[in-house]
């Protein structure tokens, strides 16, 4: 075989955990180009180089497959450690969220949020079940660490107060349709939350 003929030859499919990361960055660019509604087994393996033999060798439905790879890619907010301040706490749990919202350039969250179909796999539930809820309660758990340490009103350690705190950058992605940055993490907890938090 000549060098023009190696040159040009197609390259080696992806198979195993390759094929399979190649499947979800590819589920999550979709998500972001198209949209949940728009998309298809057909426009993921077009994306991810592969056929649709393939995906659904591995995944019974659309549904299933988005939902591992939200899973995938997802943060885990009970791996968290706790902190030694409130603040502190408070950056990293909220950092979780933020970046839950910046998946797919930002979009994901919003467009899943938004689009999912009545009776399919609610692609929302996967989120407030792998972030959203364990966020909360880890909020909750730092607010009574916060407590302990004089840092935070006994009354104000409390489930309303800790899902406040996600529901402002839940907020604002919906409202902006783009994650919350850097800065707007620190500002929800330096300039709302631990004023409000700190004893009379």
């Amino acid at each position: 075989m000549g060098r023009t003929e190696q040159a040009t030859a197609p390259a080696t499919r992806k198979r195993g955990e390759a094929l399979r990361q190649a499947v979800f960055d590819a589920v999550l660019e979709q998500l972001n180009s198209v949209g949940y509604a728009a998309l298809s087994m057909k426009k993921i393996a077009d994306a991810a180089h592969t056929g649709t033999a393939a995906l659904y060798r591995r995944w019974p439905d659309r549904e299933t497959l988005v939902g591992d790879a939200l899973r995938s890619g997802l943060p885990d907010p009970a791996a968290v450690p706790p902190q030694d301040t409130m603040r502190e706490d408070l950056i990293l749990l909220l950092g979780c969220l933020q970046q839950t919202f910046r998946m797919a350039r930002g979009s994901t969250f919003q467009v899943v949020v938004r689009q999912s179909e009545s009776g399919s796999t609610d692609v929302r539930t996967i989120i407030d079940e792998q972030v959203m809820r364990p966020c909360t309660d880890m909020i909750l758990e730092a607010l009574r660490r916060g407590v302990e340490r004089g840092e935070v009103r006994a009354e104000l350690a409390n489930g309303m107060v800790a899902e406040s705190a996600s529901n402002m950058l839940v907020g604002h992605c919906l409202s902006h349709g783009t994650p919350p940055s850097d800065q707007y993490v620190r500002s929800v907890v330096d300039d709302v939350l631990l004023p409000m938090l700190r004893p009379r």
